[in-house]
């Protein structure tokens, strides 16, 4: 290093590393450009260390800033990012006087919708209110939306269990719709600016949340603005939710004409639908409610992924016992979101039916019996023919349905007709037809068993197997057929027993 010149002995040596540069380089300013070195060196030095305090100042700062998404998720919220202004709504209150999103602005507020006829809703709200009387004072908001219910139920309700939070009436499911809250129980969180910033699918319990509570105070303090709170457009358009948190939608229809007589079975088809996988959703065996004098012959499911959506189907077979107008409604539908405990639910309006009573040549049964004699007589006959003609009709198209080409090269061919289209559930049922045929049901009880495992989690959870499992199916299925070479006895006509044709040695 330079040194200065001089005498320079121990003493000046420890004088010169012992004192700061800018005096050392001020007391020796005989170097040429020796003052400017000197604040050139002090300026640097004084610069980096600036930067290093600012650096260490804004990381501080970053560690003490609160991740609300972070912060959402360890409590099993779902945080949308980016947030969203929340949709403006009034609606009225049990009393009848209105109640609008913007009277909380500058208050966190947990925006939920519920009904009456929800079972886990019913289940969360004394949770609610239990975080309600907690926390109100510290700036949080409880307002809960009752769609699709009663008004006289929802008084009830609310009387009963004491509720003091906010309750009004959607009795249009208008808001529900602007919400996307096809499926309840649902939760919105809505922070002080009116922003949606988490959602809550399912019910849970809300009254241990104090931690959260005091974090969300931190991350936004409840205020007194109120200056830009909730979107305010006309029309509004529904809120825009990840697809992944989208929940199922339904429809229910009535196969046939509407028109049946009484003992004959009729079918209501229930289709649900939803964007994502099939493993986003467990779905549940939906519950109908039947009108007195309709019972319940049967429920199947089927599952399709023809779409780009994931497309669970219900049929539910029934029959009425007189004749009248009966309207199959409401059908609950419950499904459990992937990484959730509890289900959320939904309800659909189902379709109407008529049950006639049987008519012979216009006549009621009453009627004909009233004609009396011989007409009564012929009548009767006549009605008799066409009735069992028409059972018999009935029981063909059944049988066409069920199995257009009976022979198993038949059956195979539409296995794998109903795996390329994706029909993964009709493809199975054709397979068990298969193995009930050959005595592969009798003869290897365990894959039986396994098979039942895959339909039953296909047709009520919508999880089917893989194709990989269903292709194994197939294969299995060709080769049997291909090696026991089946045929029909001719004795034994068209739907006669299985024959097994050994080889020229045996």
């Amino acid at each position: 290093m330079n040194r200065p010149c001089g005498p320079f002995d121990a003493a000046t040596a420890r004088s010169y590393y012992m004192t700061p540069p800018h005096v050392i380089l001020n007391r020796h300013s005989f170097y040429p450009g020796a003052s400017m070195i000197a604040r050139l060196s002090f300026h640097s030095v004084t610069f980096l260390a600036a930067l290093a305090v600012l650096a260490l100042n804004l990381t501080h700062a970053g560690a003490g800033e609160p991740d609300l998404a972070a912060i959402l998720r360890a409590r099993g919220i779902q945080p949308l990012t980016p947030a969203q202004p929340a949709l403006a709504f009034e609606l009225a209150g049990l009393d009848g006087t209105k109640v609008a999103l913007a009277d909380f602005a500058g208050r966190w507020v947990l925006l939920t919708f519920w009904a009456t006829w929800c079972g886990p809703c019913r289940s969360e709200m004394p949770s609610l209110q239990q975080f309600a009387t907690k926390h109100t004072a510290e700036g949080f908001t409880v307002l809960a939306v009752a769609t699709g219910s009663d008004v006289g139920q929802v008084r009830s309700f609310v009387s009963k269990l004491g509720l003091s939070f906010p309750v009004v009436l959607d009795e249009e499911d208008r808001v529900a719709a602007l919400y996307r809250a096809h499926s309840i129980p649902m939760t919105y969180l809505v922070d002080p600016g009116g922003r949606l910033v988490g959602l809550a699918r399912g019910a849970r319990d809300w009254s241990h949340l104090d931690e959260l509570v005091a974090e969300l105070r931190v991350a936004s303090p409840p205020s007194e603005s109120a200056e830009g709170y909730a979107a305010q457009s006309t029309p509004q358009a529904p809120v825009e939710l990840p697809a992944s948190l989208a929940p199922p939608t339904a429809e229910a229809e009535l196969l046939g004409s509407g028109v049946a007589e009484p003992g004959e079975p009729f079918e209501v088809k229930i289709r649900i639908h939803w964007a994502g996988t099939f493993e986003d959703y467990l779905l549940h065996a939906p519950e109908i409610t039947l009108p007195a004098g309709v019972r319940l012959l049967g429920l199947s499911g089927a599952t399709s992924s023809q779409t780009a959506a994931p497309v669970v189907t219900y049929t539910a077979r029934l029959a009425a016992d007189a004749p009248g107008d009966f309207t199959i409604d409401p059908i609950e539908l419950r499904y459990t979101p992937q990484g959730e405990s509890e289900p959320i639910s939904s309800r659909l309006s189902g379709p109407a039916v008529k049950i006639s009573a049987p008519t012979y040549l216009g006549m009621t049964r009453s009627q004909a019996f009233a004609a009396g004699g011989g007409g009564l007589l012929s009548l009767g006959v006549a009605g008799l023919g066409l009735r069992l003609a028409r059972r018999r009709r009935h029981a063909e198209r059944e049988r066409r349905e069920v199995a257009p080409d009976s022979s198993l090269d038949g059956i195979l061919d539409q296995a794998r007709a109903h795996r390329i289209a994706g029909d993964v559930v009709s493809c199975l049922e054709l397979v068990c037809t298969l193995r009930r045929r050959l005595g592969l049901d009798i003869a290897d009880a365990a894959e039986q068993r396994e098979l039942d495992a895959f339909m039953e989690r296909a047709r009520y959870g919508g999880q089917p197997p893989t194709f990989q499992e269903v292709d194994r199916l197939l294969r299995q299925m060709e080769r049997e057929v291909r090696t026991r070479q089946p045929h029909l006895d001719p004795e034994d006509g068209p739907g006669g027993s299985l024959v097994a044709r050994t080889t020229a040695g045996g």
